[in-house]
């Protein structure tokens, strides 16, 4: 198998090595090039628009998408805001005289000044229905104010005996109520209908659920309403806060974690600030190139991209560092600059180049998934790679040609530094102790392996926020209360005008209702066309609780729901089209892990297999079901993905080290990282969630970049010296020093997101900041043994020489 064989090195590395002398010879031609590129790339980013909507991660062909829209041009948004209000220290609790008048005026202001407000419900406007002869009276606290307590506390008696409002909007004690603010817009809508301010521009502040969220909390803040324990959750709050985290620890931390990469570099590099600096100007000009692609492909900025600069600098500052830090031992050597940079590139050249493909291999196996923000970040980073190592060879060559030979005194040796101390020594104990070295390897690999087992393939929303964040603990204590934060729906088509009147369809739909409720505490509350039905039979029964059920007449049903629309009910809609064709059964569940929803759905698909429809066909909608899918998307597609790159970029080892053993060996190195990591998790009970899972083809580009870095060099150092051992100390002074500085730069810098309040953020940095530290223990200390073991690159001179001889 000789696709990549000696001679194919050698001309890649000589290639290199031209180009080092070509960019040092014409280095201003290069700048003038690389300016003219930047400028175009400047101008093409400029016009990149920006979509942070729901939207953006969905196909407009993708079929659970292309049902949500059809329930949301029927229903409107399934969006809320869930205001829970403790009322245990007033007598009388949420039927308290003063209480019900300030929610009363509460649900007035937030209407009258919270944008994107579709209609506020509370007990204070809940249609409580009394019959009057053949007419229906619909009464309504807030039409009767001002009410004493003694006529509070009738309607509380009335309001007591109706299950639709029954831990609904107040719980059975009535303690505790509820407002639930349904909104006219949602996360799924596209960024030109949720801007408030049309002439404000895309800025977080001017766009729903934020400025949503931002009136909401200005208008609780009045004093009148300071003395109500209030407690927020609901779409809005928690997509309003999640987004602002972001937001804002994106900017902070992100120049924290930059900080400590800047001065680490300082550090390792003696002060040499194009060591510090160069790095950094080569990934943000392969960012500015890859928003410039994003133009091009008519690609919007969206939710995704935050995580853009995080994998360039990740992947960039490994090219960058092996290159200056090469070029500075190569200045050392040689008087020319010219000299350095040539066999600085015929050195590191070719395995940067390596890196570069393998890396972006891995994340265009992402390409695959049906989620179309994660397509299209699979494909702008590969881009982003590319570029960030184009331009390491090119513009960061032109940076290094200004940096001048260290003086030495006549007849001095310069002392080794501190890091190539540590690094001989280490080089030293792998050799003497490579029993020790692989027996700990094959037992932490081993207990990762076990604890893999206990990995949960999971995701819970919730769980992305910090236990201190006061949305979570709201959230929390509501779900220990009342509960139901989480939209689900199932719709209910008759594919017949009128077909939601007959009393055999809504038994069918009352019987699938039961069997939801029947699921709790998942299930908090299930409501639909049903509960209305029956509380007008009920009402116009002297409100007689054994009346609390579906007419059995169609003629009945359709009376009745022309009365409740004569008398003024608003509700009607809200469970029904306009056609009467169609009902919805409004589910809400607790914020849990998606695989409690997904066994809840499988659980219920079980059951209609069982007891099938008749009248009616169902499908799953709502957000609720629209995340449950993005998250089963995700998860599947980077399983499979991140399989697909482990996959080719082993046979790219094979092919690119001309030797299949080299390409099962050098998996080795690059796969127990990650297993390591994984089994961590497994035996801490973290879940591996979406937001994990996109680690993995940055934690393989990592490890497969160190383990490419140290094979060639170990390649090249066998072909001068032709002996493994004395090949490995070389290697591991020369490009080992490179590795660490990358390895421990970028750990120390992303631990700087230690310090998030989200758990995605927090989580990341540790899996990612783990991740770099194993894959650098195993290729200083796993890898060289491997190599030494199975010799891929031939016997040794000594021993070839006897064999002549």
């Amino acid at each position: 198998m000789k696709i990549l064989g000696d001679a194919s090195f050698a001309s890649l590395n000589q290639m290199f090595a031209n180009i080092a002398i070509w960019s040092y010879r014409h280095k201003w031609q290069v700048m003038l090039m690389c300016c003219v590129a930047f400028g175009a790339c400047g101008y093409l980013a400029q016009k990149v628009r920006m979509d942070n909507s729901f939207e953006a991660f969905f196909d407009e062909s993708d079929p659970t998408y292309s049902a949500y829209n059809v329930f949301r041009d029927n229903f409107g948004s399934d969006e809320i805001i869930y205001i829970m209000f403790d009322a245990s220290d007033s007598t009388h609790g949420v039927f308290n005289e003063q209480i019900i008048s300030k929610i009363d005026r509460l649900g007035k202001a937030i209407d009258a000044g919270v944008p994107f407000v579709k209609k506020v419900r509370s007990i204070t406007n809940a249609e409580l229905m009394v019959a009057d002869g053949d007419d229906l009276d619909i009464r309504k606290i807030s039409d009767k104010l001002p009410l004493d307590q003694a006529q509070l506390l009738k309607f509380a008696d009335l309001f007591r005996n109706k299950p639709l409002y029954v831990n609904n909007l107040f719980d059975r004690e009535q303690k505790l109520g509820v407002m639930v603010v349904e909104m006219s817009r949602s996360s799924t809508d596209p960024i030109d209908q949720i801007r408030l301010d049309p002439e404000d521009g895309d800025g977080l502040e001017n766009l729903y659920p934020q400025v949503s969220a931002a009136a909401l909390t200005q208008i609780l803040s009045d004093p009148e309403f300071v003395d109500i324990p209030f407690y927020l959750s609901g779409d809005v709050p928690i997509n309003a806060t999640y987004n602002r985290i972001l937001d804002k620890e994106s900017t902070s931390l992100g120049a924290i974690c930059m900080t400590i990469i800047v001065l680490l570099l300082l550090i390792f590099f003696r002060g040499r600030v194009i060591g510090a600096v160069g790095p950094i100007v080569v990934v943000g000009l392969a960012v500015m190139v890859t928003v410039a692609f994003m133009s091009l492909m008519d690609w919007p900025i969206d939710m995704m991209f935050g995580l853009a600069p995080t994998l360039l600098i990740t992947i960039g500052v490994a090219d960058a560092v092996h290159i200056i830090s090469e070029f500075l031992t190569q200045l050392r050597k040689h008087e020319s600059r010219e000299m350095a940079l040539r066999d600085t590139l015929y050195v590191v050249g070719t395995p940067c180049l390596l890196t570069s493909i393998t890396t972006a291999i891995g994340f265009l196996s992402m390409s695959m998934a049906p989620v179309k923000t994660i397509s299209h970040l699979a494909i702008y980073i590969s881009l982003g790679v590319l570029a960030a190592f184009f331009l390491s060879i090119t513009l960061l060559t032109f940076f290094l040609s200004f940096i001048r030979p260290a003086k030495q005194s006549a007849g001095r040796r310069e002392r080794p530094g501190y890091l190539s101390r540590m690094l001989n020594r280490c080089s030293q104990f792998t050799l003497n102790n490579p029993g020790i070295c692989m027996m700990a390897f094959s037992v932490t690999v081993i207990v990762a392996g076990v604890g893999l087992k206990n990995l949960k393939v999971d995701s819970n929303y919730l769980l992305d926020f910090d236990k201190s964040v006061k949305v979570r603990k709201d959230t929390e204590h509501i779900d220990n209360t009342m509960g139901g934060m989480s939209a689900y729906a199932y719709l209910f088509d008759t594919a017949k005008e009128g077909g939601i009147k007959n009393p055999k369809f809504l038994a069918e739909l009352d019987r699938v209702q039961s069997q939801v409720l029947g699921h709790q505490p998942l299930v908090r509350k299930a409501t639909s066309i049903v509960d209305l039905i029956k509380d007008i039979n009920q009402s116009f029964h002297n409100d007689d609780p054994a009346y609390y059920r579906i007419p059995e007449s169609a003629d009945l049903i359709s009376q009745y729901l022309l009365v409740y629309e004569l008398s003024g009910g608003e509700d009607l809609y809200t469970y029904v089209t306009r056609d009467f064709s169609q009902a919805v059964l409004q589910i809400r569940t607790q914020l849990t892990d998606t695989s409690e929803l997904a066994k809840f759905e499988a659980q219920m698909q079980e059951y209609l297999n069982a007891n099938p429809l008749y009248l009616s066909e169902r499908s799953n909608t709502g957000m609720g079901a629209l995340y449950l899918k993005l998250m089963t998307y995700i998860s599947d597609s980077q399983i499979l993905g991140f399989s697909i790159a482990l996959t080719v970029i082993t046979l790219l080892f094979a092919i690119i080290f001309s030797s299949v053993k080299m390409g099962l060996i050098s998996m080795i190195p690059n796969v127990a990282p990650i297993m390591v990591v994984g089994g961590l998790m497994g035996w801490t009970g973290t879940y591996l969630d979406y937001s994990k899972l996109l680690i993995a083809p940055v934690a393989l580009g990592i490890a497969v970049d160190d383990t490419i870095h140290m094979m060639t060099r170990f390649k090249l150092e066998f072909e001068r010296v032709g002996d493994y051992r004395k090949a490995f100390v070389i290697t591991f002074n020369e490009a080992g020093r490179a590795l660490v500085i990358t390895s421990v730069t970028l750990a120390c810098g992303w631990s700087a997101m230690l310090m998030s309040t989200m758990g995605v953020t927090f989580w990341f940095s540790v899996l990612l900041s783990s991740t770099i530290a194993l894959a650098l223990l195993a290729d200083l200390f796993v890898t060289p043994l491997l190599i030494i073991w199975a010799q891929p690159f031939g016997p040794e001179k000594e021993k070839l020489d006897g064999a002549s001889a």
